[in-house]
């Protein structure tokens, strides 16, 4: 349908698809498709998108005044799996164009406080999404692979590798290392194997590297991992944020 990488005008998107003009988040009423649309401009409306560390797509929801809820273009993100909707997502690129990302899934949502168009502090709607094609984690075997190698989503990404993660679970388990918290046991089985797994150092920093879930993994909850790269430029250690939690 939409070919990575390729610049697409949006109003010819629209106009084929139908769907919402104006708004970042746009569902067509006659196509089992979700629009997303991001832009470095946002954050003068409250929003603040792009993509962490372990290789998640966070975008605010949408809503320029008031605290966001899970009405219309939200809802349409929150139950996309159930309602058989596909979610794309497109970056603006220049004045009426935008670059096709990924088709991407829902892995999870959280809620933080930011301010609003008028400048208002208000609860905000953060999706967590992943691509779509990522790669069969049962192809891989050696315990501490390569990860890093650069993939040009629309921007330069940093590919992970699962089994790096499973062995950091096993090694850390799936309680969050900085507060304690466990989804199993707040959630049951919908929670059961829930857990961000974050690297102590960056791998926009480090490149290519080989990886020791040892030394080089944590396991956090997302709250903690949103704080832990709240500020972009200076990455809080595991001391550093527990220290912020006592």
């Amino acid at each position: 349908m939409f070919q990575l990488g390729k610049k697409y005008l949006r109003k010819h998107i629209i106009n084929t698809y139908g769907g919402q003009s104006r708004s970042g988040i746009t569902t067509p009423s006659k196509q089992p498709l979700i629009f997303l649309f991001t832009s470095s401009s946002g954050k003068e409306f409250g929003y603040d998108d792009g993509w962490t560390d372990d290789g998640i797509f966070e975008i605010c929801g949408e809503g320029q005044i008031g605290d966001m809820r899970f009405v219309r273009g939200n809802k349409a993100i929150l139950e996309h799996k159930s309602n058989g909707k596909e979610l794309h997502l497109f970056e603006a690129v220049s004045k009426g164009y935008v670059r096709y990302v990924s088709q991407m899934s829902l892995m999870s949502f959280r809620k933080d406080h930011g301010k609003d168009k008028d400048g208002n502090m208000r609860e905000r709607i953060i999706f967590q999404l992943i691509p779509e094609n990522t790669f069969n984690e049962n192809e891989l075997t050696s315990s501490h692979l390569t990860e890093g190698n650069k993939t040009v989503k629309y921007s330069t990404t940093y590919e992970r590798n699962p089994k790096n993660r499973r062995d950091a679970i096993k090694i850390h388990g799936l309680s969050c290392m900085a507060c304690g918290f466990n989804f199993e046991k707040s959630y049951g089985q919908h929670g059961k194997g829930f857990i961000h797994v974050h690297h102590n150092q960056p791998l926009h920093e480090t490149g290519e590297t080989i990886i020791d879930p040892q030394k080089d993994l944590n396991v956090l909850c997302p709250n903690c991992h949103a704080m832990v790269h709240r500020n972009k430029k200076n990455t809080l250690s595991l001391d550093e944020l527990k220290e912020l939690l006592n």
